[in-house]
């Protein structure tokens, strides 16, 4: 499995001094009226030759699909009704491989947007989950998939769907890749 280093642009010496470049980033796209520490610059992003995804933050945005994979679904950021449409963005720019990145108690929104859009069959989209999990380690995808269980009402989308966990936090977040380890894509 891969680790992936999760962190705001002001972050990239940090993560250089504690893990070095080995590992592939999530990079925050610039969009309007974001502070300006949090998105990456493409300086930043190149010093990490494993590869990077980048993340869109804004509501209401759904042509930042086209640059960005993921949408970040928290409070504060983009909500669940702006997940269909960065799916769909993402889709018609060409892209199979659409992300939402959400907490497990956003996961049963998150799926009934994807559900209520018409999407749940479409193989173009997947999800990385944030789940503290408060042990040494990062967990398997059987122990993330119990654990949204607990917070869904809804059907639980099959194991494939889970791309990624975002586990820890140690002033930047690690996030466990279970999925295609596809970085560096547009």
């Amino acid at each position: 499995m891969t680790i992936m280093i999760d962190a705001i642009g002001s972050k990239v010496p940090r993560i250089i001094a504690e893990y070095g470049r080995i590992h592939p980033v999530q990079a925050y796209l610039s969009q309007p009226g974001m502070l300006p520490y949090i998105p990456w610059t493409k300086q930043q992003i190149d010093q990490f030759p494993a590869g990077h995804i980048w993340t869109a933050t804004m509501p209401g945005r759904p042509e930042d699909a086209k640059w960005a994979r993921e949408l970040d679904r928290e409070r504060g950021d983009a909500g669940d009704a702006d997940v269909a449409p960065h799916l769909i963005s993402r889709h018609d720019h060409g892209h199979d491989d659409g992300q939402i990145y959400c907490d497990m108690s956003s996961l049963d929104g998150v799926l009934g947007a994807i559900r209520s859009a018409g999407l749940w069959d479409q193989p173009w989209w997947r999800l990385r989950v944030a789940w503290w999990w408060g042990r040494p380690g990062a967990p398997t995808l059987s122990q993330v998939m119990a654990q949204a269980a607990l917070w869904l009402t809804s059907p639980m989308p099959p194991a494939s769907r889970f791309w990624g966990c975002q586990y820890a936090s140690t002033d930047v977040d690690l996030t466990e890749v279970y999925g295609a380890e596809d970085f560096t894509r547009p």
